[in-house]
């Protein structure tokens, strides 16, 4: 889970997290906090204003799919360093998108699409060290882009409505890359 607060003016508010039964998993933070939840149970994620003045507040919540627990650092899950919803002009429904991502991290795209649109996805890295996993509304990979994969290039009919997100990660230390992006109709 990560929680992100802005707030004018800065620094005015800050955020709690707290399990159902009142346990707090952090007291008061100003900008932003990672953390892996210890358990499936509701959370209750709010925003204190300590200054007693007037102030404007976006909290953003962010929680991945669950996945199974390992032990092994090797197989930990990956950090989502950044999460951004895809918007398109008028026009085509095409973007292009730059990043850069860290060893163990995941850039998190998401758009909205009908059952039967194409999602057309390339990704392009200078050294060929990124790589990408779309998942489906249900959080599951979509097949053929599940981890380990190593997917850059894929184009096919969603299987559903609902949110989809693409997420970018390198096969080999930070990558740079380029996310061209296409809904096509069906």
């Amino acid at each position: 889970m990560t929680v992100t607060l802005n707030c004018s003016p800065p620094k005015s508010g800050s955020f709690y997290i707290r399990t159902a039964d009142g346990i707090i998993l952090q007291p008061r933070a100003y900008s932003s906090w990672t953390i892996v939840l210890p358990a499936s149970q509701d959370y209750v994620t709010g925003v204190d204003n300590p200054t007693g003045q007037t102030i404007n507040c976006i909290l953003g919540v962010s929680i991945p799919p669950a996945a199974s627990v390992s032990s092994d650092p090797q197989l930990a899950l990956p950090i989502i360093a950044k999460t951004q919803a895809i918007r398109f002009a008028t026009g085509p429904m095409e973007v292009t998108l730059n990043g850069s991502v860290l060893s163990g991290q995941r850039d998190r795209y998401t758009l909205s699409m009908a059952k039967g649109e194409t999602l057309d996805v390339v990704l392009n890295s200078s050294e060929g060290d990124a790589v990408f996993t779309i998942l489906g509304p249900d959080g599951n990979p979509l097949m053929g882009t599940e981890e380990g994969k190593d997917i850059n290039n894929w184009a096919v009919p969603v299987p559903s409505d609902g949110s989809y997100a693409i997420q970018v990660g390198p096969t080999r230390g930070n990558a740079t890359y380029t996310l061209t992006v296409k809904v096509l109709d069906s």
